[in-house]
């Protein structure tokens, strides 16, 4: 699983093209900008690209986001830095928030993809994995 997050990064790298916070806020849709502007307010967009699919920005000295073509995060990768603990609360299943909350890790998510069917959840020393269907969690540091 390590692999295709690392293929994935790989990708998303590939496809940045460089761009400066004003002049390409206003060719990200309204969904994408009202993200950014809840999560990382105040901050500067370093690269943002787009294809038919999907579209990825950069935050200056922040993530790396991947939006699907309805707008919707994929992936958020920290870069290095936690994500907001806002954003885990808003945009986690409870089972998970919960999880995280009570093992007293929701300072400690770094990086995170979802697709319709699971949450693959990147911390500081293992991987969660959530299934949306049975609302189970995985990993190699989970306890029954």
């Amino acid at each position: 699983m390590k692999k295709i997050i690392l293929i994935l990064s790989a990708i998303m790298a590939l496809t940045f093209v460089s761009c400066s916070n004003n002049e390409n806020y206003d060719d990200m849709p309204q969904k994408v900008q009202n993200f950014l502007s809840q999560y990382y307010p105040n901050s500067e967009v370093s690269a943002f690209s787009s294809t038919m699919t999907t579209y990825t920005l950069t935050v200056k000295n922040g993530p790396t986001i991947v939006f699907n073509s309805d707008s919707n995060w994929t992936q958020i990768n920290g870069n290095g830095m936690p994500l907001p603990k806002e954003l885990l609360f808003n945009d986690f299943p409870p089972v998970l928030y919960n999880y995280l909350q009570e093992t007293e890790n929701t300072g400690n998510v770094f990086t995170v993809i979802r697709d319709s069917k699971e949450y693959i959840v990147e911390l500081l020393d293992y991987t969660l994995y959530y299934n949306i269907a049975t609302a189970e969690i995985t990993g190699n540091n989970v306890k029954p």
